[in-house]
């Protein structure tokens, strides 16, 4: 296997297997193998965006994938990778590579492919899904009764003596500094189409989905570190002696150090899923504190208003950290639920009864333009689109 200390450019990196299986079946061991490379070496990250765009114009060049035609389109990718390698390397590393990238490609399409095709292939000719994009909406920080907008996702660093410094996910070397007054409550506003990650005072690390909105104060004192939640997150709390207390509407979550994600968005299913450590939650309406364990699901019951607990794969839930989401027998519904707050969209359904009763399994990889997606629906499902001002319509060919 490659084991280049620097990558200098693209074509390097799509001949380290390690760089295809994370791209192509992302994996927490190989999550951290790229942190690292990218902290040590930054400029690392242009020849990413390469070779990122490369693997997908090979992936996503492809008419409606037969299961027929899977392996020749690996070998092409295979081929491709292997272009400028020397002769005599080739036969060597060849075994080898073609069984990872054919297992991890061939995961992919499995997952990827099959999911978007049993979705809407189904529909029929005359129906339509119209999607019209929205007017893009600011980031805002609101603090010491005055508020920030930002047009880009944006990273934050707030340190214990109240300093916070704002960066852009666009533009790394844009940095903003700011004061935040001494023992106030703040409020970060992560609209629909937009993501943020913020580090508060504590060293507390929480990501924000779509159409969330976090209250924080300046400091922490007292016997609690208290933050309030309204959508989703994924933090990674600070262990201290000082108890870390998450409050939504509905129920509050107390830890002391761990990592889980909340997801509390109105009128949808809410819910903690712990990755590692130990939570207690507890509905505002029931006194019985629900505890779990790694790999547990609490799912907020709306009739008894309780917790009932259940096993489930915790990174699953964190994956649209990393950019993508795993579904389950899904309903398509809440597909397009998803779609519309974390790309800022609108989906109407015409003459679309079917998809009512549609539901989905598989992977499917957020892209940063919604564009994109469009298109790799079009592509995987034999399936057409087109643009008529703010109005995507999806049709069958």
């Amino acid at each position: 296997m490659v084991d280049n200390s620097c990558y200098k450019t693209h074509s390097e990196l799509l001949r380290d297997e390690r760089y295809l299986l994370w791209r192509l079946v992302p994996e927490e061991h190989l999550d951290q193998y790229w942190e690292e490379k990218l902290f040590q070496y930054p400029d690392l990250c242009h020849e990413m965006n390469l070779a990122d765009a490369y693997l997908k114009d090979i992936l996503f060049t492809k008419r409606y994938i037969k299961q027929e035609n899977k392996e020749q389109i690996l070998q092409e990718i295979v081929r491709a990778i292997e272009q400028g390698e020397p002769q005599r390397n080739r036969k060597k590393k060849a075994v080898l590579l073609r069984c990872k990238i054919y297992g991890a490609v061939a995961c992919v399409f499995v997952l990827t492919g099959l999911f978007l095709y049993r979705v809407l292939a189904p529909v029929e000719p005359d129906e339509q899904i119209v999607i019209n994009q929205l007017e893009a909406k600011e980031i805002r920080l609101i603090y010491s009764e005055k508020t920030v907008l930002y047009e880009d996702n944006i990273d934050i660093q707030i340190d214990n003596k109240g300093k916070a410094t704002i960066q852009s996910d666009n533009n790394p070397d844009k940095i903003e500094e700011i004061e935040i007054a001494d023992n106030t409550l703040n409020t970060l506003v992560v609209p629909y189409g937009r993501r943020s990650k913020i580090e508060l005072p504590d060293g507390t690390k929480a990501w924000l989905n779509s159409g969330s909105i976090l209250q924080f104060p300046s400091t922490f004192s007292g016997d609690k570190r208290e933050v309030m939640l309204s959508g989703e997150m994924y933090i990674e709390v600070k262990k201290q002696e000082v108890p870390f207390v998450v409050k939504t509407t509905d129920f509050s979550v107390k830890v002391l150090g761990t990592k889980f994600n909340v997801s509390a968005y109105e009128k949808q299913q809410q819910s903690v899923v712990l990755v590692e450590g130990s939570v207690g939650v507890r509905s505002d309406h029931v006194e019985e504190t629900c505890m779990l364990s790694p790999n547990e699901i609490a799912l907020l019951d709306t009739v008894s208003a309780s917790f009932r607990k259940e096993k489930t794969d915790a990174l699953e839930y964190i994956s649209w950290v990393k950019g993508y989401i795993v579904l389950h027998k899904t309903p398509l519904i809440n597909v397009m639920n998803y779609l519309e707050r974390y790309y800022n969209v609108d989906f109407e359904y015409i003459e679309t009864p079917r998809i009512q009763s549609m539901t989905c399994d598989g992977k499917l990889y957020l892209s940063e333009s919604f564009d994109n997606v469009m298109r790799a629906i079009g592509i995987l499902t034999d399936t057409e689109y087109s643009k008529e001002n703010n109005s995507i319509y999806i049709y069958n060919k």
